[in-house]
Parts: C-alpha cells; sequence; structure tokens
C-alpha cells in the first residue's frame, strides 16, 4: 500500500511526464495501424488490362505492317524518280549532241538546262 501512494504522489508530481511519451506511442501505434482504404474497381474494368493487352499486341503487328508498306513504297518512288532523273539527263545529252555542230544554240541550250538546274 505504501508503493502505490508514492507512485500516487510520483504520478502527481510528473504527470506531463508520463503522458507525452504515452502520447507519442500512442500516435506512432495509430499511424502504424490505420486501416487503408481498399482498392476498388468497377466490375466492367476488371478485364481491362487483358484486353489492353491484346490490343496493344495487334497495335503493334500493324505497326508493322505500315513500316513494311511504306519502306516499300519510299523504295518505288526513289527507283521512279531515279528512272525520271536518268531520262530527262538521257535527252538533254541526246539533244546536247545533235547541237555540237552550231556552237550559238549549244551555248543557249546549256544556259536554259544550268538555269532550270538552278531552278531560275
Amino acid at each position: 500500500m505504501i508503493w502505490l501512494l508514492k507512485a500516487w504522489l510520483w504520478l502527481k508530481k510528473n504527470w506531463k511526464w508520463v503522458l507525452f511519451p504515452i502520447g507519442i506511442i500512442a500516435f506512432i501505434g495509430g499511424f502504424l495501424l490505420r486501416r487503408r482504404a481498399p482498392k476498388v474497381v468497377a466490375p466492367e474494368l476488371a478485364g481491362a488490362d487483358v484486353v489492353k493487352e491484346k490490343l496493344l499486341v495487334e497495335l503493334e503487328d500493324e505497326v508493322k505492317i505500315v513500316e513494311k508498306d511504306k519502306v516499300a513504297k519510299l523504295e518505288k518512288i526513289d527507283k521512279e524518280h531515279a528512272a525520271t532523273v536518268k531520262k530527262l539527263t538521257d535527252d538533254q545529252k541526246a539533244e546536247a549532241q545533235g547541237l555540237r555542230t552550231d556552237p550559238e544554240k549549244l551555248q543557249e541550250f546549256l544556259l536554259g538546262v544550268g538555269k532550270d538546274v538552278r531552278g531560275g
């Protein structure tokens, strides 16, 4: 009984020193044991990730097909362009060969070709 009386007197005198650590322990315990809200998924979104993965795979396949078509079209355009340039060059060379007998006409022709090349 004397022990309880001494403890009671000490608690009355030093209650702030006891209450402060108890408050800190209660705060930390409450923070660690708090309830977290569960993730709720709408029923219509339950299989969305599977569908999304399928669509991404299909998209990648279609992109590969489009890339192949793009490369083929660009190669075709390059070949056509090279053939057109070669034909024009051959035509100009042939015309220049025909004008070798008349230097003035050859000079006018070559100046016209030079202007066409420069864009003027």
